[in-house]
């Protein structure tokens, strides 16, 4: 009987705690690609990108003529001779992939970086607007399946990140 009353008494004291509890969510995707240091730092990301393509495509363009090469040289040129050209282009081929899968993933871990130094640097104005405004809980607009667009404070959040950083670190 005492366990029953006792469990009772925590449930009704956790269940009251948590009504006083406010949750909000935050759009960070939204913080970040509308931010103004944000906006700066994926630009230049996009520059990188934009570079690396067209490196690529003219790469990419200049190893599809000389196969075009090779092929027409196949008629003239002995079979041992024609299979040696195969096998350098097939290397070249082959040093171009690894070359263009390392870029890409440099690339993937150069913005995996920025996001992660965007979130270190909101993190704190994050916490300082939550204690501010008696927040209990924030969490990802990614990590809900729906609430009150009242309980948004991405735009809140996005005001005091133009105040306060200027350029991602």
């Amino acid at each position: 009987m005492y366990k029953l009353l006792f469990y009772l008494t925590v449930v009704f004291l956790v269940l009251t705690n948590l009504s006083y509890s406010q949750i909000v969510y935050i759009d960070i995707n939204k913080v970040l690609n509308e931010s103004t240091a944000g906006r700066q730092a994926i630009k230049s990301l996009e520059n990188e990108i934009i570079s690396k393509n067209k490196i690529f495509a003219d790469t990419e363009k200049k190893l599809l003529n000389e196969e075009k090469n090779i092929i027409a040289k196949k008629n003239i040129l002995s079979e041992k001779d024609y299979n040696n050209e195969v096998i350098k282009f097939r290397k070249k081929l082959n040093e171009y992939k690894v070359n263009k899968n390392n870029e890409l993933n440099k690339l993937n871990e150069k913005k995996n970086l920025l996001q992660n130094k965007f979130m270190k640097q909101i993190n704190p104005i994050i916490a300082d607007y939550a204690s501010g405004n008696n927040i209990s809980i924030v969490i990802r607009k990614e990590q809900m399946i729906i609430g009150k667009t009242e309980l948004d404070i991405s735009e809140n959040i996005l005001k005091l990140v133009n105040q306060k950083i200027k350029k991602i670190n």
